[in-house]
């Protein structure tokens, strides 16, 4: 189990609060390793995914708790952004449906009239 512990990095779709869980689960075995505060903060943070620890680890916070919170602020925005990026996409797929087919933009029940 120690050596779980030492290995422990935050998986790819693993939330910083199932991370968290499973740093606290696994520390027990490694308590030599998390001794203090300011280790438990440091491995917690070293395991966490590269686009969350870049924006935190600037920030030197110093205890565990403090970075279990700014790892799940910087979790929060990272996922809004993503949801922002996923409805701009979606709504520039369904414009350049709408322009496709001759539809006019906020009516896209409207058919193209013949002739014109």
């Amino acid at each position: 189990m120690e050596s779980n512990f030492m290995r422990i990095e935050q998986h790819p779709n693993e939330t910083i609060t199932e991370n968290e869980e499973r740093f606290a689960r696994l520390s027990r075995f490694a308590s030599h390793v998390v001794q203090d505060e300011s280790h438990r903060a440091r491995k917690f943070l070293e395991g966490l995914r590269f686009e969350i620890r870049q924006q935190i680890s600037i920030l030197d916070y110093p205890t565990y708790a403090q970075v279990v919170d700014g790892a799940q602020g910087v979790e929060h925005i990272h996922d809004e952004q993503l949801r922002i990026w996923e409805d701009q996409r979606k709504k520039k797929d369904c414009n350049e449906e709408n322009f496709i087919n001759g539809r006019k933009p906020g009516n896209q029940h409207q058919m193209p009239r013949e002739g014109r």
